[in-house]
Order: C-alpha cells, then structure tokens, then sequence
C-alpha cells in the first residue's frame, strides 16, 4: 500500500467537494455586480460598486478556493508520480488545478484594479474577466476528461453499484468536457451551462477517484 498516494486521493476527493461547496456558496450570496437599476446595462461604477460592498467576502472566498485548487494540483500529480490507477485522469487534475489558479489569480489581482483604472468604461474590465473565463473553461474541460477517465474505470466494475456511478461519472465528465471546450469559443451564450456541468462533474469525480484507485488494486 502507497500511503502518500491513498492520502493524496483522499485529500483531493475533499478539496473537490470544498470547490462544490465555494462555488454554491458564491452563486447563491455574492454572484457578481448587479446595474443600480433593474434592466439598466452595467456600468463601471457597477462594478466598483460591488468591490466596494462585497471586496473582502469575494476575496475571502477566492482565497479559500485558491487553497482548494493549489491541493488539487499538487495531489494530482503527487498521485500521478506515485502511480496511481488511472494516470490520465490525474494529470487532468493536476492541469484542472494549475488553471484554476490561473483564472483566480487573475480575479483577485487583475479584475478590482481594473474596474478602478477604466473610468466610466468597463471595457478594461471585461477584458481582464474574459481572459480569467478562458481559464475558468479551459480548468473545467480538463475536469470533464478526468471524469470521464474515472467513470470508465469504473463501469469495468464488478459491483453494479460501482457500475452505476460510473456511467454518471462518465456522462457528466463529458457533458463537462463538451461544454467547456465550446464555451472557450463562445463564451456566455454557455456559461451556465459550461459552469453548472463542472461543478457536477467535481462532485462525481470526488466520489469516484477512490473508487477507481481501489479497483486497480
């Protein structure tokens, strides 16, 4: 038995589920800057207004998730390295980390002094938070093709059960992967789409990684 790479496993499936959880919680109380007025265009001082309210719970958030991503990383390669079962699916881990601190290095450092060096032009802005959303799709595709890696291993199970949840794993890793990879060209028209199938497919993944590792063995 390969004691650091059970515990990497371990401690990625939970740093997944930590991401699940951050990024409900951010959709349902902070979301993003709203216009002052109902169905008026965002402004500028929409968005300043928002940071001014709402900075330190945002970078609160982005903090924790940053942990989150930084320990996905580096046990996805940890148990990439220590040969872990699956070997495909942890190095799209490990990428699906590394990108995502990329998207959230760029919220925290990049989106608040933009907004405040553009004047009454978010266009600054805006330019800043579509580079982060590449990544942000770029992270979630390579989530979908580790689902997807996972789900198989799966469905080559004896138990019915493992069966089961490895089709669903497989599915919503290529509802990810699919979504995100034509969000990367298109943008918002599928950003919902895009996110809400990657959070879907964190959450599989999380249960499925141990799984997959104990078939292997």
């Amino acid at each position: 038995m390969d004691i650091a790479r059970n515990r990497a496993v371990k401690i990625v499936s939970i740093a997944l589920i930590a991401t699940v959880v951050l990024q409900i919680v951010y959709m349902a109380f902070l979301g993003g800057p709203k216009p002052a007025e109902a169905g008026a265009a965002l402004t500028n001082a929409d968005v300043i207004r928002y940071f001014d309210e709402r900075g330190g719970d945002i970078t609160a958030v982005w903090l924790i998730e940053a942990l989150a991503f930084m320990t996905i990383a580096l046990g996805g390669f940890i148990a990439l390295a220590r040969g872990a079962a699956v070997p495909l699916a942890w190095a799209a881990l490990g990428l699906f980390g590394v990108f995502n601190l990329v998207q959230i290095g760029m919220g925290l450092a990049m989106f608040e002094p933009a907004a405040r060096a553009g004047g009454d032009d978010s266009g600054l802005f805006f330019l800043f938070v579509s580079g982060a959303f590449f990544f942000f799709y770029l992270a979630k595709a390579f989530l979908g093709l580790a689902a997807v890696n996972f789900g198989v291993r799966l469905v080559a199970a004896r138990s019915t059960g493992l069966k089961v949840l490895g089709g669903l794993t497989a599915v919503a890793g290529l509802a990810a992967l699919g979504f995100n990879v034509a969000a990367m060209a298109l943008g918002n028209p599928v950003l919902f789409l895009a996110g809400a199938s990657g959070t879907l497919a964190a959450l599989f993944t999380a249960i499925s990684a141990g799984f997959a590792l104990r078939e292997a063995h």
